[in-house]
């Protein structure tokens, strides 16, 4: 929640359900998410051991569906991949994946939208906060992506938000379970 992308296009509601969950997380009613979480990583690590591609994507199970691209790379770090595994899961992993050979490398000839980042990646990947994005030859900063959202009012949560539930991962579903 201290990402103001997150704050910023998360409905008020979703933010708070987040807030809620991640507050649960150590408490006694959480052995079942840590189960799944156990399990998601188990599978990737599998795939990773045989020689299997991990590619990132806003799906990615270890975090929270479509800010996962930008979260779920330290909680890969956290069990056990290096900063450079993560990096290529969004870059020559996915590009391979997608039989996009010209895409997630830097070199001539390729095509390349580019991310600037404060910090270093490949040391610590939570210090690769993107600051800046090139994207088809135009330059961002992502304070200017942003900007069109920042001002628009916060809705408050419905009278009856639907009830959050477990997102199945690609290769195998998890049972809804109340919270």
């Amino acid at each position: 929640m201290e990402d103001p992308r997150t704050r910023i296009l998360f409905p008020s509601w979703e933010c708070a359900a987040l807030l809620a969950r991640a507050e649960a997380a150590a408490g006694p009613g959480s052995e079942l998410d840590r189960a799944w979480t156990e399990g998601d990583v188990d599978l990737l690590l599998r795939v990773r051991r045989a020689g299997g591609s991990v590619v990132a994507g806003a799906d990615a199970p270890l975090d929270f569906v479509g800010i996962s691209i930008h979260q779920n790379p330290r909680a890969l770090v956290r069990h056990g991949f290096t900063p450079v595994e993560v990096l290529r899961t969004a870059t020559t992993n996915a590009a391979e994946a997608l039989g996009a050979g010209t895409l997630g490398v830097i070199r001539p000839g390729a095509r390349a939208d580019l991310l600037v980042v404060d910090g270093d990646p490949l040391r610590d990947v939570a210090a690769a906060r993107v600051e800046q994005v090139l994207v088809d030859g135009h330059h961002h900063t992502v304070r200017e992506l942003l900007a069109p959202y920042a001002g628009l009012p916060r809705e408050p949560a419905p009278a009856t938000a639907p009830e959050a539930r477990p997102v199945a991962g690609c290769c195998r579903s998890r049972p809804a379970t109340p919270r």
